[in-house]
């Protein structure tokens, strides 16, 4: 039977390098008291942000400081995690790291409704006393931008401290869907492993839905969604309550729609993502082409939902093994320069990727990290040219995130909007 190995059968190559985070979980546990002591002194300047330049520095240099090793401290939980979401341990460290992060921003969250106060003329006042605030120019602008929709400092700190509770039913469906669920095995229906059982998973459902043989792509199809049907009213509940969790906190903040919300925080115009979703409608044609080309290929009356991942060619494509994936995909950057090129073969001989697909491991592919750690990337890797390319597209990720950490200041190190490279 072809199945999924555990973690501890992965060799140490293909995973990423956590210890260069915490080299220990007892490590951690000192980063995570240490954080929580400067929490703790956080608080001590409410009511005064704005009493003098020199405390205003002080308190975002202090908030920036919390925030930046809450950041690391919940990441290299919320990875460990990842690795296995079956285990208890580190569910219980991500628990306890998401909650540190909620009584920061909890502690944290007069700042904003203090700093509204101000006239954008009397902070540049405090800039000639204090230069050392000039670095928080734009930051100031952002936040007399948001006044309209900032609380005050009561409702701001309840807001902060229901963000864990309100953000649980993200928790829930990651928890069913990468630990709870189990999905059946079915027969290879030809080759050298014809007949044997394969097990069918998260991230190896659509490689298998690339496989010649119909009846088998529907079978897997069908199995496979099987399973979701059965979980369909706890999904629902989950997606449902997500919603509403969206939709009160845009009201408590004064937005019309959660839609307005989710893009005012990026400063992003509803015009834009209006225009973009108007765009992909009038293009839809091009999709449906592109469909009846397949169903044309595949020689079929009707094309059905497990033929639309299988390639147009009519066949899998070649295999192509991760370590010579990663060759493909650093020569591919030449173009890019030698610095980018170099940096990025050092990254995957650091042990950036946490490669293949392991029993409990979180699915999909994601590029991680914070402004004090390497790049991490989550992938599954199915030996194919798709996860080639998501291979590359993480990557570009991660060089993204580490070109802005060279060149900004942390309360400035965050990406708005994602590039691809």
């Amino acid at each position: 039977m072809s199945s999924v190995p555990e973690r501890s059968e992965i060799d140490e190559e293909y995973t990423w390098d956590l210890e260069s985070v915490y080299a220990t979980d007892d490590e951690w546990q000192k980063a995570y008291e240490d954080v929580a002591e400067r929490v703790e002194e956080l608080q001590a300047y409410e009511g005064q942000v704005t009493d003098d330049a020199e405390t205003l520095h002080s308190v975002l240099e202090l908030r920036d400081s919390v925030m930046r090793d809450v950041s690391t401290v919940a990441a290299y939980a919320r990875m460990r995690r990842d690795e296995d979401t079956t285990n208890q341990e580190y569910q219980a460290l991500t628990a306890r790291a998401q909650s540190l992060a909620a009584d920061a921003q909890s502690a944290a969250s007069f700042i904003d409704p203090e700093l509204q106060e101000l006239t954008r003329e009397e902070f540049d006042g405090l800039v000639e006393t204090e230069p050392a605030l000039e670095l928080y120019d734009h930051y100031v602008d952002d936040v007399l931008r948001m006044k309209p929709h900032t609380r005050s400092a009561e409702v701001e700190e309840l807001l902060a401290e229901l963000g864990e509770v309100t953000g649980a039913t993200g928790e829930v469906y990651n928890m069913l869907s990468n630990a709870d669920m189990a999905f059946p095995s079915v027969e290879e229906p030809e080759g050298e492993g014809k007949g044997e059982a394969v097990e069918i998973t998260q991230s190896n459902f659509t490689n298998l839905l690339k496989r010649p043989d119909r009846e088998f792509r529907q079978q897997v199809y069908e199995e496979y969604f099987d399973e979701w049907e059965s979980m369909r009213n706890t999904v629902a509940s989950a997606y449902k309550n997500s919603v509403k969790a969206d939709v009160k906190t845009a009201r408590a903040r004064n937005y019309d729609t959660a839609r307005e919300a989710a893009l005012d925080g990026p400063n992003v115009p509803v015009e834009v993502y209006d225009t973009l979703v108007e765009s992909v409608h009038d293009n839809l044609d091009k999709l449906h082409h592109h469909a009846e080309l397949k169903r044309q290929a595949l020689d079929v009356d009707e094309l059905q939902m497990w033929d639309l991942y299988m390639p147009l060619t009519g066949d899998e494509g070649p295999d192509v093994e991760y370590d010579q994936a990663a060759e493909y995909v650093v020569d591919a950057l030449e173009p890019l320069g030698e610095a980018y090129q170099s940096r990025v073969a050092e990254g995957l001989e650091s042990r950036w990727v946490d490669v293949y697909e392991n029993e409990g491991k979180q699915s999909g592919a994601y590029s991680s990290g914070t402004y004090d750690t390497q790049p991490f990337i989550l992938m599954n890797y199915q030996d194919d040219i798709s996860s080639m390319y998501t291979l590359a597209h993480e990557l570009g990720h991660s060089m993204h995130s580490q070109l802005t950490k060279d060149e900004q200041p942390f309360v400035y190190s965050g990406s708005v909007s994602y590039t691809h490279l």
